[in-house]
């Protein structure tokens, strides 16, 4: 498979440099391989760089280093110590393969070629199975331990509750009521033979919740009936648990991951895309929730029905003026353009 690096900067150190500690973690196991010949054609980009410095940590207008033999000792250890995985490759024969490597598999989108933002774009592709990190080997050392201590618990387990029947058939004396089986068994504790340890499952995130749990099913409705929304798209949006200033529209996909369960909950900083939020107007017809600009194009695509269509000369007057009297959008609607 492929894999594509990208950043929104053009500072080798984000780039070029964390090109090159990936392959030299991984060695052969993944390549650096060019964009496709059609894409390269047009795009207007700079090949990734072979050479660069690297700044001081600490002087803002300081000495750059060339390369990481030229680095003071000081500024090799400590809070802010320089890497080795910092400078580019070195001027020898093993380095060769890495330097040649970056113009080919490396495209800078520089800004006065294209008339678009700085970016930086790197292809990888996989060319055999990558060996496990530290910290997959840690976890599969813990996983390995975990089962070899539940395999002890149930054996022991076991061994007790056949010693267990053992001395239960040896008192048993035949007198009525004496039910061994029948006997209610007192509930395991942590340190019982046979307990798990697992931690019974959760939602996968307490920071989200839905709509609808916050602001009541009438609430929702009330949302659906002023934008023209189907009612069935009720889970589909939600707030955050500790503040239902803004809505947040999720795809199928992140909602099915939303109402997933887990044992180790996770924390997340941003779901879907924010639809609404609380209103500052006071017009007694007015819904308490409005559009966000930047979840227009979502709410449209899940069937919103309260919008206009303007042609593109009055927008365009919108856009200028900021402000028409009530008579001219009046007459604008009269004659089509609204």
């Amino acid at each position: 498979g492929r894999l594509v690096y990208s950043t929104c900067s053009l500072n080798p150190l984000e780039d070029e440099a964390v090109v090159c500690a990936a392959l030299r973690r991984h060695g052969s196991s993944i390549a650096l391989v060019a964009p496709p010949q059609l894409l390269d054609e047009k795009l207007k980009a700079a090949k990734g760089l072979q050479h660069w410095v690297v700044p001081h940590p600490t002087e803002e207008q300081g000495s750059f280093f060339e390369s990481y033999a030229s680095v003071p000792k000081e500024l090799k250890e400590g809070k802010l110590k320089m890497l080795p995985t910092m400078f580019p490759p070195a001027e020898n024969e093993e380095d060769a393969v890495l330097r040649d490597a970056l113009p080919i598999g490396c495209r800078r989108m520089l800004p006065h070629l294209m008339d678009t933002g700085g970016f930086f774009i790197a292809t990888f592709e996989k060319r055999a199975e990558l060996p496990p990190s530290a910290r997959a080997r840690r976890e599969a050392r813990a996983e390995g331990m975990r089962q070899e201590r539940a395999a002890a618990a149930q054996e022991q387990a076991k061994q007790a509750e056949t010693n267990a029947t053992g001395d239960a058939a040896e008192q048993d004396t035949g007198e009525p009521g004496h039910d061994i089986e029948g006997e209610e068994q007192p509930e395991q504790d942590k340190g019982a033979p046979g307990y798990s340890g697992r931690q019974p499952l959760k939602r996968i995130t307490k920071e989200y919740i839905m709509l609808h749990e916050s602001i009541g099913d009438n609430g929702w409705r009330e949302i659906a009936d002023f934008y023209g929304f189907d009612t069935g798209l009720r889970d589909r949006f939600f707030v955050r648990r500790d503040s239902d200033r803004c809505v947040f529209l999720v795809s199928p996909a992140v909602l099915s991951l939303l109402q997933a369960q887990t044992r180790l909950p996770t924390r997340m900083v941003i779901c879907g895309v924010t639809v609404f939020q609380r209103s500052q107007s006071y017009h007694t017809d007015a819904c308490p929730w409005e559009l966000v600009q930047e979840g227009v194009v979502a709410a449209c695509s899940m069937g919103l029905r309260r919008r206009l269509l303007v042609r593109r000369s009055l927008l365009h007057r919108l856009l200028i003026e900021k402000e028409l009297s009530l008579s001219e959008i009046r007459a604008a609607a009269t004659s089509g353009d609204v």
